[in-house]
């Protein structure tokens, strides 16, 4: 068993623009009382205290005070909650109490904007920039009952700013660091006041970023992006609303955000060797610097390409929302769009010499529609019931190719002496190895996936007495998925070839078949081509959540709940390599909490206690003797962790806020694809 101690902290300091303020209103109780935030954690508008949820909520004053414009920003300010950042800023991958994507194709956290959900796929854009916000809610823990798949981890819910009612707007710029502008702006346009009106945002950000590529092709991680939004209200009559969101992102980036780590991966350096030896027709001997930090010197802002790097991301956002109204009941339809597309270029082997090539087009298109009816008014029982239903399409182009450095291909079998030693030495390899041939298709793919979600779900809460509540909601989900190659090649080995775990085998080039050798913990690698495949999935899971609210004084609510979340599972394919399919992954999480206000209002205190049980943790592996990998259920782990949020107004005009986490996740099972217990 293996455990990972985490603590995370956060601090937020709010001033008045002067300090007369703080005189004038140093003894006004009432002016220094804690705003009550109205969050929709549970898709109904509701004080934060009264929700049994660990919660983090910024409101549109705290979001422009504290500068957040992105899921990063969110992450810094929010305990519980990390972020990996990825190669550029749409590419990230988000944590919640400890819970991440260490495999599979689904997020563990799910983004959603006026109640819609941005993406079903981990990599389709969470990190896209957020412009012109109301209010954003961190949701801690799993929330599948309230919002379906994808949700283990937790939720971050964003809502954009209403159409105002009288015409006004702002603008303002802002200079950055590294040749960093930035320009924003909106305006209110009640063009028919109480019936419908407009609201227009923009933005426009640039930056020559901090990392300069030295090598040959030049360049650095500079950006712009740029993008609006457009918002309309309607007001049918005093029952029906409807409220639209037309959002646009743009992003043209150079270099990727990394740099090479300093070193050679152990395992590389005969082939450096290798070549340095004279086997390498289009390298002199002697041409590679040797030793461990060979081809990767320690970089703190530099890189060395031979080859240029772009990265380009264009995201389209559409949604809708009615609300009719009737006595005692809502009836609630959220609709919505997004297109997602990427191109990128990598050097991928982050040296000045020419080995290998990635090219990369992406799209992703996500609609999905949720209709619901619920309890209005203050009521002893109060409930809701929907219906669900979303459709995703994902097309991923990719290609990895050698570069002209590489060399024609040789096969050196294990076992015999190789003149790669001090002075040109003999020296017994212990394994097979390959170069590969120029210009070669080391990797490619051209696939398709398409998957569809079906839910139906419902919730109540009932008043056992005016200061006791119980609470319980179910939803069922269906997963369905479907994926197809067409003729795709990936490297492989003649070990992975030939074990017995694989069903399928390929026939052997014959620079190979005519020199295999002495097999001794072969390396050997080369291109195979596997036929267009095609499978699909169906996952089924019901989703719970229980537990109770009390409340001893107006002051203190306390609340215990059990919450389950899963993620689906998939279809891999890899010409037999490996298993067809994963399957579902699962969290509990037991949870006690406090929420409450203190010194006359002036603080409010929330704190949450919790252990979250996780099964069939999707972990990414490989094959054995394969240089791909692939998805597998391979463990159980558990988190036993504690929130502290702390925000208090000591006086007119001066906020303080303070927040604390810490986790403390154990491994309990990791049984990998070899059978292996890493536990």
């Amino acid at each position: 068993m293996k455990s990972v101690l985490y603590a995370s902290c956060a601090m937020t300091v709010l001033m008045p623009l002067s300090g007369q303020a703080l005189a004038q209103s140093s003894d006004d109780t009432e002016s220094r009382q804690i705003e009550r935030i109205i969050v929709t954690a549970q898709k109904r508008e509701q004080t934060l205290e009264d929700v049994p949820i660990s919660i983090k909520a910024y409101t549109a004053e705290e979001i422009d005070k504290l500068q957040i414009e992105s899921v990063s920003d969110i992450a810094l300010l929010t305990p519980s909650v990390a972020l990996n950042d990825g190669i550029n800023p749409n590419f990230v991958s988000i944590t919640i109490r400890g819970i991440g994507n260490i495999g599979g194709e689904q997020a563990t956290s799910g983004i959603y904007l006026d109640g819609f959900e941005l993406s079903a796929n981990s990599s389709a854009g969470l990190g896209a920039q957020y412009d012109d916000i109301e209010r954003i809610e961190v949701l801690r823990g799993p929330q599948g009952t309230t919002f379906g798949r994808n949700v283990i981890a937790g939720a971050i819910s964003i809502t954009t700013k209403d159409v105002g009612d009288t015409f006004s707007g702002f603008g303002e710029v802002n200079v950055e660091n590294f040749g960093g502008v930035g320009v924003r702006g909106a305006v209110d346009l009640p063009i028919a006041p109480g019936v419908f009106g407009a609201r227009v945002a923009g933005y426009y950000d640039h930056s020559n970023g901090n990392i300069e590529n030295v090598g040959s092709a030049g360049g650095r991680n500079d950006f712009d992006r740029f993008g609006g939004r457009l918002t309309t209200d309607t007001q049918f009559t005093e029952r029906l609303t409807l409220k639209t969101t037309v959002s646009y992102d743009k992003l043209d980036q150079g270099l990727q955000n990394f740099i090479g780590d300093g070193f050679l991966d152990p395992t590389l350096l005969p082939l450096v060797d290798i070549i340095n030896a004279g086997l390498n027709p289009f390298l002199p001997p002697g041409s590679l610097p040797t030793g461990p930090d060979a081809l990767f010197p320690d970089q703190n802002d530099t890189v060395e390409f031979n080859s240029p790097t772009s990265f380009d991301f264009e995201t389209f956002i559409a949604t809708a929302r009615f609300d009719y109204d009737f006595d005692n009941m809502s009836l609630v339809w959220v609709s919505g769009y997004v297109d997602n597309s990427s191109n990128r270029l990598e050097d991928t082997d982050l040296s000045e010499i020419d080995a290998v090539i990635l090219s990369q087009q992406n799209q992703s298109e996500f609609a999905s529609t949720e209709l619901r009816l619920q309890s209005t008014g203050d009521n002893r029982l109060d409930w809701t019931v929907g219906l669900y239903a979303a459709v995703a399409d994902f097309t991923t182009e990719s290609s990895i190719v050698s570069g002209s450095e590489v060399g024609n291909v040789y096969f050196l079998p294990g076992g015999v002496p190789i003149p790669i030693g001090p002075g040109g030495a003999p020296v017994v390899l212990p394994f097979d190895i390959s170069i590969f041939p120029n210009n070669l298709e080391l990797f490619s793919t051209n696939a398709t996936s398409n998957e569809n979600f079906y839910a139906a779900f419902a919730e109540f809460e009932y008043d056992l007495l005016d200061n006791l509540s119980i609470f319980a909601g179910a939803r069922f989900n269906r997963d369905e998925t479907e994926e197809e190659t067409f003729d795709p090649v990936t490297l492989v080995s003649l070990n992975a070839l030939l074990s017995p775990n694989f069903t399928e085998t390929a026939p052997l080039p014959p620079v190979f078949a005519a020199s295999q050798g002495t097999l001794l913990g072969e390396v050997i690698l080369w291109p195979a081509a596997f036929p267009t495949a095609q499978d699909d999935a169906a996952f089924e899971r019901v989703t719970w959540r229980a537990g109770v609210k009390w409340a001893p004084t107006d002051a203190i609510n306390l609340y215990g709940t059990v919450s389950t979340g899963y993620r689906p599972g998939g279809v891999q394919l890899a010409g037999g390599l490996v298993p067809p399919t994963f399957g579902t992954e699962t969290i509990t999480n037991y949870e006690i909490g406090a929420k409450s206000f203190l010194f006359d209002g002036m603080a409010s205190v929330n704190l949450a206690l919790f252990y979250m049980d996780w099964r069939d943790v999707q972990i990414s592996t490989s094959a054995p003797g394969a240089t791909f990998g692939f998805t597998d259920n391979v463990g159980e782990a558990e988190v036993l962790g504690v929130e502290f949020d702390l925000l208090a107004q000591p006086a007119d005009g001066l906020t303080i806020g303070f927040g604390f986490a810490y986790l403390d996740t154990e491994i309990k099972s990791f049984i990998d694809s070899d059978g292996f217990d890493r536990s």
